[in-house]
């Protein structure tokens, strides 16, 4: 599905979970709905920001938000 590598936030549901397709947008990366249940911060993304220090954040901002999203939309359920 990808071809280079990345971080991913992953989770998973014995049962289907309503609305999971349409999660906020995450602050760096992406939704892989509906084939993964995940989202994803390509490499070549976080090499486009040239400091190591800017990488972190962005890495990091991927993170918080997304398990920021993931917990909002499973506490409203």
């Amino acid at each position: 599905m990808i071809n280079e590598p990345y971080y991913y936030l992953s989770f998973w549901s014995e049962n289907p979970i309503k609305g999971i397709e349409k999660l906020d947008t995450l602050d760096a990366g992406r939704w892989m709905m509906p084939d993964w249940n995940s989202a994803v911060l390509k490499q070549s993304e976080i090499l486009e920001v040239g400091s190591a220090i800017g990488q972190h954040k962005l890495v990091k901002s991927f993170f918080n938000s997304g398990i920021k999203i993931l917990m909002d939309h499973f506490n409203k359920s």
